[in-house]
Formats: structure tokens, C-alpha cells, sequence
């Protein structure tokens, strides 16, 4: 069965769509709780600051995953409090949140816990004359990920019902392989199967991801696969061994033109309050 939000929201501007994301949160029970010696929410809420100056107001936001580091209760309504913050901070109080799981997540904790305020779980959504669709990639207990045969078959539907919208759809896990050995092992296990969907409908402009904490793009019969950087700490690119890099959170905006061209680009925060620790059990 196909998930569509049928508001369809609407932008300001009748000719773009505009969209921020935010990855890789992984909030903890914990107000103080930290990852790697970084507290995540401090750093979250950094990264909002910034994107509360943002030049425009979204039309929508998207949570690409790993939205909490030990998936409890208090974890997620933390998530969902901070974005309800943000769209009262940035004067939208219909600002929609639509989000997705990351292999740090537990869906069946999200769907009990995270919905409420600006948080949707539709699997879909049409803005302007672009057609947005949010996959699950996440295995339980696994961190590499997969699109089961139902997800991809929702896939094609829901491409084949919007066949003039130009097409934005998010994965948590990385399709492609990005600048880091180490994460060769733990993207979307089954790429060849999703690119063979994708192939099939060439209304397909990005396919955007987040898991891998780093800025990456690619373009691949036409459809240009980006990546984003973490919420919180960064993975260093170009290395064979698990790294933390020293540059900062960020987030990334889109603006989605009716036309299927796009801009987008990456704005980081300035958080200092960190003291790494590696551990040897990966983060």
C-alpha cells in the first residue's frame, strides 16, 4: 500500500521547493548523554540555531535516520521536541518533519513514540512538482542496510502514480560507495536492485542519503546521489580505518525548482564543546 500525504504542502514560492535536512541526530536519553565524548543534543541544537538563520523558511524538513543513538522513548520525544522548537523558532508552526530510520533506530519504537507535533511518518509526499519519497533501509540489529522486496515494489509504484513530478527519494544508507574503505561493508546492501528501479523512471533527479557523517556526490545516469554530514561528530573521508574528522555538524538545504534543476549546499556549525574518546567498540 502506498503512504501519500495528501496536504501536499505548498512553498512561498509557487516555481521552488525548499527543503532542509538534518542526519544522523543520534540523541540519547540522556540530556547529558554523550557519543565519542560529544553531546549530541548540544550539538543538535548548535546545528538548529544555525538553520534558524537560515536566508529562507523551509516548506518542509526532512530527518534522514540514526535520529537516536539508543532508540528509547525519551530519545525520541526529545527529537520530536526539538523540532517542534525549531518551527516555532523560525514562526511555522505547520512545518512538517518527515522522517525515516537509520540502523541506530528501532521502528517500532519510532512509530509508537515519535509522531506528534511537526513529525510525519507518511512514506511520501508531493510539493510543488516534485515527488518525495522516504525508504526504510534499516535491518534490525544490523548496521548495514537493505530495501526489502515490498519497499522497492513501493517504490515503483509510487514513481509510476507521479510520472510528471521530478523525483527526490531518500535512504538512510548510502547506495554507492563514498571516499572511506571502511564503510564499504555497511551501505545498502542491495544497490543493484534499488538502481534497477530507478532506471526505470527517468523523472529520478536526486537520491540523498545520510549514515556515512560526511559531504559526498555523484551522479549516476542522471540522477545525482548526495550525502550530508552528521548532526554531531564527522567521519573522516578518504581513510581505510574508522576516523572521527575535526570539522563540524552541519546540515544541508535544498531548493527543488519545477523544472527538475536543483541547488543545494551545506552549512556547518560552529560547536567546540567536544572531547573526543575513541571507544573501541565503534560508536
Amino acid at each position: 500500500m502506498i503512504s501519500h500525504d495528501s496536504r501536499n504542502p505548498r512553498p512561498d514560492q509557487p516555481d521552488r521547493v525548499r527543503i532542509l535536512q538534518f542526519t544522523d541526530t543520534h540523541l540519547l536519553a540522556r540530556e547529558d548523554g554523550r557519543l565519542l565524548g560529544m553531546n549530541t543534543l548540544q550539538s543538535f541544537q548548535s546545528v538548529l540555531e544555525l538553520a534558524q538563520k537560515h536566508p529562507w523558511i523551509p516548506d518542509v524538513v526532512l530527518a534522514t535516520g540514526d535520529l537516536t543513538q539508543d532508540h528509547t522513548p525519551t530519545a525520541y520525544g526529545r527529537v520530536r521536541e526539538q523540532f517542534q522548537t525549531f518551527s516555532q523558532n523560525v514562526g511555522k508552526s505547520d512545518l512538517q518533519v518527515y522522517w525515516l530510520a537509520g540502523n541506530h533506530d528501532d521502528m517500532s519504537v519510532m512509530l509508537e513514540h515519535l509522531p506528534g507535533g511537526p513529525m510525519q511518518s507518511f512514506h511520501s509526499f508531493q510539493c510543488g512538482n516534485w515527488n518525495v519519497i522516504l525508504l526504510d533501509t534499516s535491518i534490525p540489529g544490523q548496521v548495514e542496510g537493505k530495501l526489502e522486496p515490498a519497499e522497492l515494489a513501493r517504490l515503483d509504484e509510487t514513481l509510476a502514480a507521479f510520472p510528471h513530478h521530478h523525483a527526490l527519494v531518500c535512504t538512510h544508507h548510502n547506495p554507492l560507495p563514498t571516499h572511506n574503505e571502511w564503510m564499504g561493508e555497511i551501505g545498502l546492501l542491495n544497490a543493484t536492485d534499488y538502481f534497477s528501479v530507478l532506471d526505470r523512471h527517468p523523472q529520478v533527479r536526486i537520491s540523498l542519503c545520510g549514515h556515512v557523517h560526511q559531504e559526498f556526490r555523484q551522479v549516476r545516469k542522471d540522477v545525482t546521489f548526495i550525502s550530508s554530514p552528521s548532526t554531531c561528530f564527522q567521519f573522516k573521508p578518504h581513510t581505510i580505518k574508522f576516523a572521527i574528522d575535526e570539522i563540524g555538524p552541519g546540515y544541508r538545504w535544498f531548493e527543488l525548482m519545477d523544472d527538475g534543476t536543483f541547488a543545494t549546499g551545506v552549512l556547518r556549525a560552529e560547536f567546540k564543546n567536544w572531547d573526543y574518546k575513541p571507544s573501541p567498540g565503534g560508536y
